[in-house]
């Protein structure tokens, strides 16, 4: 997942990043790569909170099977040398996927479930012929196509951002990480699992809890993968303080319980 499908999402990021204020007025931008190359730059003058706006009202680049320009061509920028401007990084992305073996994309989306294809023509259910074209061009045979260049060119499944075959490969990585952890957090019946109680209350839990935890920001979207500017729609945006409190009282043990009395606890304050 990690070598593919989740590069896939490289297609969207923008060529900017916007740093915004309180107003939630944009301060300064920077190229995507030049913030990459100088992190220095976040902890200067509350730059992390105006980033973390930044990437809440800031929406992504349309989503089409190509990068932007900066991380095309300036990757690790280290020289001034105009000749060798920095790295491509869908060329590193392709490149680290040959090296980690991955298999090729009419494999992978035939154990997906969709038809193997025998000629590039049987692409045309997820792929645009104009695509199609190209990588005859390109590749050899169909069973030659790097997984990565199949995913991006996939046409959107209804209501998603990327293909039946990407959608494919995180929803089963996902399941495989939780079925396959005996630790996940919702296994019951172990020394020190959560209650159902608990569990009620941290799966309430959500990535704007986490934001409003961690930064100084005031407000948040209720989805916090679609972007609402906050100067035209302010009271569509839930309030950190107000909104996003997370009730631990259904961790108050009582003092009779054991763990308490155990000689840990003894002669401390709890």
């Amino acid at each position: 997942m990690s070598s593919a499908a989740f590069r896939v999402l490289h297609a969207i990021i923008p060529v900017q990043f916007n740093f915004m204020n309180k107003d939630y007025k944009t301060e300064f931008s920077v190229n995507v790569t030049d913030c990459l190359a100088n992190p220095n730059l976040i902890p200067l003058n509350e730059n992390f909170d105006k980033l973390i706006k930044g990437f809440l009202e800031t929406p992504g680049r349309p989503v089409q099977p190509s990068y932007n320009f900066y991380i095309s061509n300036f990757m690790r920028n280290t020289t001034s040398d105009i000749q060798f401007p920095g790295l491509d990084l869908m060329s590193v992305d392709l490149a680290r996927g040959r090296d980690v073996g991955l298999p090729t994309y009419n494999r992978v989306r035939h154990l997906c479930g969709l038809p193997l294809a025998d000629d590039f023509e049987d692409l045309v259910d997820l792929i645009h012929l104009k695509d199609i074209r190209k990588l005859k061009d390109l590749y050899y045979s169909v069973n030659d196509i790097d997984l990565l260049v199949g995913l991006l060119l996939e046409k959107p499944s209804d209501g998603a951002m990327v293909g039946p075959t990407t959608r494919c490969i995180i929803a089963d990585s996902f399941y495989r990480f939780k079925a396959g952890d005996r630790f996940f957090y919702d296994v019951q019946g172990q020394p020190g699992s959560f209650t159902p109680d608990q569990l009620k209350v941290i799966k309430k839990i959500t990535l704007g809890h986490v934001l409003c935890a961690i930064t100084n920001i005031d407000h948040v979207q209720t989805s916090m993968f679609k972007a609402v500017d906050h100067n035209l729609f302010p009271t569509s945006k839930l309030n950190c303080d107000d909104d996003f409190r997370i009730d631990f009282n259904k961790w108050v043990e009582s003092t009779n319980n054991s763990d308490v009395n155990c000689p840990f606890f003894q002669n401390k304050q709890l």
